[in-house]
């Protein structure tokens, strides 16, 4: 976008202030997170994405998570809030270390990253995942 207004800015510098934006928004993510860890409900999702390692300038395959909370559906009056992290591989201690403390329903799919948080435990729910087929036969 800037360089079509004839700015030039250096990629490194671009991701030097990326990150000092993301320090300075930590304090915001880190309370969205303290809030959702107290709602009844979760529903969490990942997608596969390369991310660039720090130092190095490799990208590895790492994941974006997002995390949801919302009832109004349920007749909740509680706002609906959400957060993502990114992690740089997709083992369940990511899971494990941003849901700490919570204790309500998560809703995810089969993901066995997943299973560390279910077990022991009864409520967590699971979602349909795939291609939708055509309930009608076409031989009729």
């Amino acid at each position: 976008m800037m360089a079509a207004k004839g700015v030039d800015i250096e990629r490194s510098t671009l991701a030097r202030s990326a990150g000092y934006a993301a320090a300075l928004l930590d304090p915001i993510y880190n309370r969205l997170r303290e809030i959702g860890r107290t709602r009844t409900k979760l529903y969490t999702d990942d997608t596969r994405l390369p991310i660039l390692a720090p130092s190095t300038g490799t990208t590895h395959k790492g994941a974006l998570w997002i995390y949801v909370a919302d009832d109004r559906n349920s007749g909740s009056q509680e706002p609906p809030i959400a957060w993502y992290r990114a992690t740089m591989g997709r083992a369940g201690e990511s899971v494990m270390s941003e849901l700490a403390g919570f204790a309500g329903t998560l809703q995810a799919d089969g993901f066995t990253g997943y299973n560390q948080i279910y077990r022991g435990r009864g409520d967590h729910a699971s979602c349909v995942r795939g291609k939708p087929v055509n309930g009608r036969s076409e031989d009729h």
